[in-house]
C-alpha cells in the first residue's frame, strides 16, 4: 500500500492555497483519492484480520484474540477519522497532515510519500 499525501510548506502561507485555485484543487483531489484507497485497504486488511475462520474455535480463546486483534484497530480508527478532518478542512496547517498520515502508513505497514511545494 501506498499513501500519498500532498501539502503546501507551512512557510508557504494560506494565501497560496485559496479555495477555487488550481493548487488547491489539485492537493485536494490527490489527499481526497489517496485517502480513499487508503480506506478501502484498512477495511480489507481489517476484514483479514477479524476473519472468523482464522479466529480459535474455542470461545473464551476467539474472545481474547477479538479483543487482543481489536485494540490496535480502533486506534487506528482513530486516525483514519483525523485523516480525513485533515484533508478536509484547508485552514489546519499541513504539518499536522503528514504526522497523522505517517503515523498510519507505519501502523498499517504502508509506504508514505509526501508531496510538498
Amino acid at each position: 500500500m501506498i499513501v500519498t499525501i500532498k501539502c503546501t510548506s507551512p512557510c508557504a502561507g494560506l494565501m497560496d492555497l485559496e479555495e477555487g485555485s488550481d493548487a488547491y484543487c489539485q492537493e485536494k483531489e490527490v489527499n481526497e483519492a489517496s485517502l480513499l484507497e487508503l480506506k478501502k485497504y484498512y477495511h480489507a486488511l481489517r476484514a483479514f484480520y477479524l476473519d472468523r475462520s482464522q479466529l480459535p474455535a474455542d470461545h473464551e480463546a476467539m474472545r481474547v484474540a477479538i479483543h487482543y486483534i481489536s485494540l490496535p484497530f480502533s486506534a487506528m480508527d482513530t486516525l483514519v477519522h483525523q485523516l480525513e478532518v485533515a484533508i478536509q478542512e484547508p485552514t489546519r496547517p499541513g504539518v499536522g497532515l503528514l504526522t497523522i498520515a505517517a503515523e498510519l502508513a507505519t501502523r498499517i505497514g504502508a509506504l508514505r510519500i509526501n508531496i510538498c511545494n
